[in-house]
């Protein structure tokens, strides 16, 4: 068995989602196809060589992270510590209310059911792509009016109950499996045929929208922990608050639907 072929067996064992494992091969194949040992002196000139061609810091970061863990893989301890992010590097796209508002009422009018569907679990729950990409039929559950969403950084998944301005497209969306590139594609189109200048906001994504609705709710005077919560955010202030807190069911949906900034939209 070579190295990517333990490396693939190692994710799947530690339950990571296709996905994910194919990227990490995808970058492992990329290093070990200019390097052929794996060493601190050759990670450092494979991420000097990314940044040299234009790649952004935190895909470097990204890289380091997987080439450590194919280091690991291959019974090697490597210290090197992850690129550092200059802050005024840092830019985080983030749409408005306004903005939002114009998303969803454009896309009542010009959009399919999928596209609908994508965009309501986006803007009521603020899943990150990948957890859009998880959603299968499975994890709808009409006689309980339920969906399951399985996040993204590990944690248990969390289910919410559908509230009704989404529920028809929700329900009648087949939740077929997209790629990351189809995925990419789709958001973009949704922007263009809802009337956005994609010129303006090609560095946007599901995650504009997820920032969007966390700064809305609290703007709402939804709580910390309960925006927390509702977005499967960790933050390190609340420790193991929310792994012990156990959610009685409806309860977070009857904070945070009365005040929720997009649902109304819908």
């Amino acid at each position: 068995m070579d190295l990517l072929e333990k490396l693939k067996r190692d994710l799947s064992i530690e339950g990571r989602t296709s996905e994910t494992i194919n990227l990490y091969l995808n970058i492992s194949q990329k290093f070990l196809s200019r390097y052929k040992e794996i060493n601190e002196d050759n990670i450092k000139n494979f991420l000097f060589e990314l940044r040299e061609d234009g790649f952004s810091d935190n895909y470097l970061r990204l890289t380091h992270y997987i080439l450590r863990r194919l280091a690991k893989t291959d019974k090697k301890d490597i210290n090197i510590s992850p690129p550092k992010i200059e802050k005024i590097n840092v830019k985080q796209p983030t749409f408005s209310y306004e903005e939002v508002k114009k998303l969803i009422l454009n896309a009542k009018k010009v959009c399919n059911i999928q596209q609908k569907a994508i965009l309501a679990v986006s803007t009521i729950w603020g899943l990150r792509k990948i957890e859009i990409l998880r959603i299968t039929k499975d994890d709808i559950n009409k006689k309980e009016n339920t969906i399951v969403i399985k996040t993204a950084k590990g944690g248990r998944p969390q289910v919410y109950t559908i509230p009704q301005p989404v529920k028809e497209f929700i329900y009648n969306y087949e939740w077929e499996p997209l790629s990351r590139t189809k995925i990419y594609a789709l958001f973009n189109y949704i922007l263009y045929i809802c009337g956005f200048n994609l010129e303006n906001y090609h560095r946007y994504g599901f995650h504009s929208i997820r920032r969007a609705l966390i700064t809305e709710m609290l703007r709402a005077g939804i709580d910390h922990y309960t925006v927390a919560l509702w977005c499967r955010w960790k933050i390190p202030e609340f420790g193991m608050l929310p792994v012990y807190h156990q959610v009685a069911k409806g309860d977070l949906e009857e904070r945070v639907y009365p005040k929720h900034p997009f649902l109304k939209l819908w």
